[in-house]
């Protein structure tokens, strides 16, 4: 399988948002972004995006699939959706605003069985899990809701043994937003049974710590979300460094 290189942006209550350490910071609207950058053009240098609604408002759940729709026009990469998804409707209701797999993070810990569902329904490959692993000192631990919740690995190692999930996001809290780097050592809080694929996500803030990540066995994708640094050529000379490191890239560009 080749490597991949993914592309995130996060969404709260009406605007695109930045984060460091899962604290969010409001940086501007869909008109905005459609204003400042070219998008279907940024996404011609990615393999995939996700797009994940962090709000904490369900008012907002419509306002996202709405923008999701918007955003998405002239996009031709791979796309996937998540945040908010609380039953297989919410699910639907993403896929039919243009998403082509959902991410569950919280379902994990709270409802298992939804994502059970969704895999019985739309297949393995359309089921994204989504891990955020937070570290102290040598120590990682799995965590949800922003953060602030303790989860567990018991209820991801049964859908993983059960082939519910085709593929992992972890996180790191610890090198969200900093652009100081990525920790590859945080796979580690994936069960060994599994060989499904993993995205790792948090740190990034150049090319570099992507090529870097990206060659670390087990991980075969990376993402950022650092729009401020990614968004422009900063994405075209991600991807031709790490063709230049030698990472084994699609070349469809």
């Amino acid at each position: 399988m080749k490597k991949r290189l993914i592309f995130t942006l996060l969404y709260e209550s009406g605007h695109f948002v930045l984060s460091r350490n899962f604290r969010t910071q409001k940086i501007g609207n869909i008109g905005w972004l459609n204003k400042n950058y070219n998008f279907a053009r940024v996404a011609r240098y990615v393999d995939e995006l996700v797009l994940i609604n962090v709000s904490q408002d369900r008012d907002f759940d419509e306002h996202f699939r709405e923008t999701l729709s918007v955003l998405l026009e002239g996009v031709f990469a791979p796309v996937t959706v998540g945040g908010g998804i609380r039953t297989l409707t919410d699910a639907e209701k993403l896929f039919a605003s243009g998403a082509d797999k959902i991410l569950l993070n919280r379902a994990i810990h709270e409802n298992p069985t939804l994502i059970a569902d969704l895999a019985t329904k739309y297949g393995q490959q359309a089921v994204v899990g989504s891990l955020d692993v937070s570290t102290d000192q040598e120590t990682h631990l799995v965590v949800t809701n922003k953060a602030t919740t303790p989860g567990s690995t018991v209820n991801l190692q049964e859908l993983l043994i059960n082939g519910y999930l085709g593929e992992l996001y972890v996180n790191s809290v610890a090198k969200d937003g900093t652009g100081q780097g990525m920790d590859p050592g945080i796979i580690d809080i994936v069960p060994s049974i599994s060989s499904v694929p993993i995205i790792l996500a948090g740190g990034a803030g150049k090319p570099t710590h992507l090529a870097e990540a990206i060659v670390t066995p087990k991980v075969n994708a990376v993402a950022t979300a650092n729009l401020l640094n990614f968004v422009g050529d900063g994405l075209q000379k991600a991807r031709e460094e790490m063709r230049v490191a030698g990472v084994d890239l699609a070349h469809w560009i």
